[in-house]
C-alpha cells in the first residue's frame, strides 16, 4: 500500500495539472471569449500547456459512427504533427508561419479519414450566444483533392449534433481560399450548461483527382453568451 501512495499522488497531480478547463462564459468581458492562438508556438502535446491550450483537447481514434459524423475519428490529435502528417498542427510550424491551429486528414478515397479537436465552454448562469471563426486553406504538397470542415456540438461527449451553418465544405488543395464563419447561433442546449463543447471536425471531403488533401487553418475562434440563464428560466422556459 505504501508503494502505491506515491504513484496515486503522481497520477492525481497529473490529472489536476493537465485537466482541460472550460471557458467560464459568464465572467468573460462582454460575455465573449476569443482564442487568437497567439501563443500556439508554445502549446504542447495533449494541449497540456501554453496560453489558451487548456480550453481544447485532442481526440483519440474512435471507430464509432461513419464519416462524416461527430464520432468517427481515424487520425488522433493527442500530439502535434508537422509537414504532411494527418492530425493537428501548429500554424507556426508551417513554411510561412501563422498564429493558428491547423487540421489535416489524408487519403485518396473520399470520406475515409477524419480528425478533430474539441473546444470547451461553461455557460453556467448565461445563455449561449454565437460562434465565429476565420479559416484559410494551407497548401499541402501537390494535388487537387478536397477537404471539408464541420462543427459539431455536444453536452455529454457522446451525442454530437452538426451546426450546419458553420461548415466549410469541399475546399481544394492548392486553390487559395480564406474567409470567416460569422455569428452562427449556438444550440439552446448550451444554455446554463457547464459542459458545452464544440468539435472542429475535418474529413477528406468529396472531389479532386490527384495528390494530397489541403490543410485547413482555424483562427480567431470567438464564442459569446447572451443574457442571463436565470432570467430565461424565470420566464417559464427551460435552458
Amino acid at each position: 500500500m505504501k508503494k502505491l501512495l506515491p504513484l496515486l499522488a503522481t497520477l492525481f497531480l497529473y490529472n489536476v495539472v493537465f485537466a482541460q478547463t472550460p471557458v467560464p462564459m459568464a465572467t468573460q468581458p462582454g460575455l465573449t471569449y476569443t482564442e487568437d492562438f497567439s501563443d500556439i508556438a508554445n502549446w504542447t502535446n495533449g494541449f497540456a500547456s501554453g496560453i489558451g491550450a487548456n480550453r481544447f483537447t485532442g481526440i483519440a481514434v474512435n471507430a464509432t459512427g461513419v464519416i462524416p459524423s461527430g464520432t468517427r475519428i481515424t487520425t488522433a490529435t493527442t500530439s502535434f504533427v508537422t509537414m504532411s502528417s494527418g492530425g493537428v498542427q501548429r500554424g507556426t510550424d508551417q513554411g510561412v508561419p501563422i498564429n493558428s491551429i491547423i487540421l489535416l486528414t489524408t487519403g485518396t478515397t473520399d470520406n475515409i479519414s477524419s480528425t478533430a479537436i474539441d473546444f470547451y465552454m461553461d455557460f453556467t448562469g448565461v445563455n449561449a450566444g454565437t460562434l465565429s471563426f476565420d479559416y484559410q486553406v494551407v497548401f499541402n504538397s501537390a494535388g487537387n483533392r478536397n477537404g471539408s470542415l464541420r462543427v459539431y456540438s455536444t453536452i455529454d461527449g457522446t451525442n454530437f449534433t452538426e451546426i450546419t451553418a458553420a461548415a466549410v465544405l469541399n475546399f481544394t488543395n492548392n486553390v487559395a481560399l480564406n474567409g470567416a464563419v460569422a455569428n452562427i447561433v449556438l444550440p439552446a442546449a448550451f444554455n446554463n450548461n457547464p459542459n458545452a463543447r464544440l468539435r472542429f471536425y475535418y474529413h477528406n471531403g468529396t472531389g479532386g483527382t490527384t495528390g494530397s488533401r489541403p490543410k485547413i487553418s482555424i483562427d480567431n475562434i470567438s464564442v459569446s453568451a447572451a443574457g442571463s440563464a436565470w432570467a430565461y428560466c424565470s420566464s417559464g422556459n427551460n435552458p
